[in-house]
């Protein structure tokens, strides 16, 4: 009986030291793991430092990140709000620091804090100025729009009504032309009355009463007229004709007013002269 009893307590020892050794083998595994994880986010840390030294903010805070998440500890927040403050991103910044103070291992919580404030100021004026600047470049492409609108407006018009100012000086050198002969007519008829009333002294020197003297001073006067008439009628073609060539070969505007004339021959007369004058509307 004492023997089976000792046989008892071998077997339990035994069993019991095999339940105590059995997950040493686990233990440090798990171990194992842990100590390459933190060496892998040590190795994120150093990397992230010397791309912060360097000037390379962004790749800086993607190492501070992956090392966070690694290892989860509270100064990479504060270094991920440093590389996105630098970045000039700081609504990013302020959060990373939010999150920083919010940890019961955050040192330095009323200095960041104020950081944070700071930060969250910067990042509305920034937005305020990038809503700002969209709304003048939205003006400026309207303003350009309207622009071509206006243009394309300006070269259909023209399209549709070319200047004819050169066929208004052709046509009112033929209102011209039409005076003249007018007035010469009008000569003609004055000088055959005027000789018809006058008579040849015994000298042979022409004897003219009241009347005739009349008649040759309308002969006179209608003669004037119809040498004007022909003088601007042959101006008004000239211009007409250098008009209506020029138009063609030229892409220059032509002020309004011009395109606007309208000239037109108006025959002027009084008892002793006559004449033909210009007139135009503008």
């Amino acid at each position: 009986m004492r023997a089976f009893n000792s046989v008892c307590v071998v077997l339990l020892s035994l069993c019991l030291g095999l339940s105590l050794a059995a997950p040493a083998p686990a233990y440090a595994q798990a171990q194992q793991d842990d100590e390459d994880t933190d060496e892998r986010a040590r190795t994120l840390y150093m990397e992230g430092e010397a791309h912060y030294a360097a000037g390379r903010y962004e790749e800086a805070a993607e190492s501070f990140l992956e090392a966070f998440n690694l290892s989860g500890r509270t100064a990479l927040l504060f270094n991920l709000g440093n590389a996105y403050e630098r970045m000039g991103d700081y609504e990013r910044a302020a959060e990373y620091l939010r999150r920083y103070v919010d940890s019961p291992r955050a040192r330095d919580v009323v200095s960041v804090r104020e950081r944070v404030r700071r930060l969250e100021a910067a990042a509305e004026r920034k937005r305020r100025e990038a809503a700002e600047a969209e709304e003048r470049r939205e003006a400026a492409e309207a303003a350009a729009a309207n622009a071509v609108a206006s243009s394309d407006d300006d070269g259909s018009e023209e399209a549709a009504g070319p200047d004819r100012s050169g066929y208004w000086w052709l046509l009112g050198s033929g209102g011209a032309a039409v005076g003249t002969i007018a007035f010469g007519l009008a000569a003609r008829q004055a000088g055959n009355e005027a000789a018809a009333l006058c008579s040849e002294t015994s000298e042979g020197r022409p004897l003219c009463d009241d009347e005739a003297s009349s008649a040759l001073s309308r002969e006179t006067a209608f003669a004037i007229g119809a040498d004007v008439g022909a003088i601007v009628t042959l101006v008004m073609a000239g211009v007409g004709t250098y008009l209506i060539l020029s138009a063609d070969d030229s892409s220059a505007e032509r002020p309004a007013a011009e395109a606007r004339f309208a000239p037109r021959i108006v025959p002027t007369w009084s008892t002793n002269s006559a004449g033909l004058s210009l007139q135009g509307h503008f």
